[in-house]
């Protein structure tokens, strides 16, 4: 496993808890040949996705476009990065973050493999 860049606050706001409290990154997991999984955390875009180009099978990319990536930007990371698959997060959690996530579909294309996680309905396997 290897952290990666990931750019997002990391600032609890609330009496008593001001002040930043996480160093934000990403992560890319080696599982074995064939197996190289990205989650890209709660982060914006970054040029640094460009050095993960022909390491990553599945991208795990937020699109919810409040602190972090919007469909927009994922699709660019997508370009960077060139994973197989794509599983979108950081979205639909509450209204600020809500995403069509179908409209993603679209607009990733055929660049990639869109996979659907719903939340508590399994494990994504590859």
């Amino acid at each position: 496993m290897k952290m990666t860049t990931a750019q997002h606050g990391g600032m609890i706001a609330g009496e008593g808890a001001e002040g930043f409290t996480t160093n934000p990154a990403g992560l890319l997991f080696d599982l074995g040949p064939g197996k190289r999984l990205y989650d890209a955390g709660d982060t914006g875009l970054t040029l640094d996705m460009q050095l993960l180009k022909g390491k990553v099978d599945v991208a795990l990319l937020p699109i919810g476009d409040n602190f972090t990536m919007g469909p927009e930007d994922a699709g660019t990371a997508i370009e960077l990065i060139e994973p197989s698959v794509v599983i979108p997060i950081h979205y639909n959690t509450w209204p600020v973050i809500d995403q069509n996530v179908e409209d993603f579909r679209t607009l990733v294309g055929d660049r990639a493999t869109v996979e659907i996680v719903e939340p508590g309905r399994g494990v994504y396997e590859f």
